[in-house]
């Protein structure tokens, strides 16, 4: 799965969310196809993520993915970094920690199960 978090600028609009979301996607799509497997696109819903939830509406009206939405809890992968940041999960948790607290998601499927 593959993490959005919320955007960060001054000048963050619809515009960039679009051309964002779009890439994001593409690069989504190419790594399934790369590796034979779906890839979970997410975001946790809130704050400035509303551009995201236009934007992956949008996405799935024209049928090029999936949007579930779920509440789950997550464990980080092992790093070489000792500490993680995340504003979407809410603090700084070490690597491969598992997060206590469920978090509300969205997400896209991308790919062919």
């Amino acid at each position: 799965m593959l993490l959005l978090e919320a955007p960060y600028g001054q000048v963050w609009n619809r515009d960039y969310a679009r051309l964002f979301i779009g890439h994001v996607i593409k690069k989504a799509a190419d790594l399934a196809e790369e590796q034979g497997k779906i890839v979970y696109l997410g975001y946790c819903t809130g704050g400035k993520n509303e551009f995201y939830d236009e934007e992956f509406k949008k996405v799935v009206k024209i049928g090029e993915a999936k949007i579930y939405r779920n509440t789950i809890q997550i464990q980080l992968p092992e790093s070489t970094n000792h500490w993680e940041y995340s504003d979407s999960l809410g603090g700084k948790y070490r690597s491969g920690s598992k997060i206590k607290k469920k978090t509300d998601l969205r997400l896209l499927v991308v790919g062919e199960d």
